[in-house]
């Protein structure tokens, strides 16, 4: 599971910044991208959905961040 994969300062900071605070959008996305079959389908998810919900900045560090740990999950 993806949510076990992060530390506890790491869910914060990316509640904080990717999901405006709200950690249970945050939990609602992990457990979303637990149950995607493919890589490709993670990142169709991240960039019509949660990047669009969110505004995400996509050259920040956080957003960076988080995409990789995605993606490392399928490799």
């Amino acid at each position: 599971k993806l949510a076990e994969s992060i530390a506890l300062n790491e869910r914060f900071l990316y509640s904080n910044e990717l999901f405006n605070g709200n950690m249970e959008a945050f939990k609602r996305a992990l457990n979303e991208l637990d149950h995607i079959a493919s890589k490709e389908d993670a990142q169709r998810y991240i960039n019509l959905q949660l990047k669009v919900e969110n505004n995400w900045n996509e050259e920040s560090n956080t957003t960076q961040a988080f995409i990789t740990l995605v993606e490392r999950r399928f490799n």
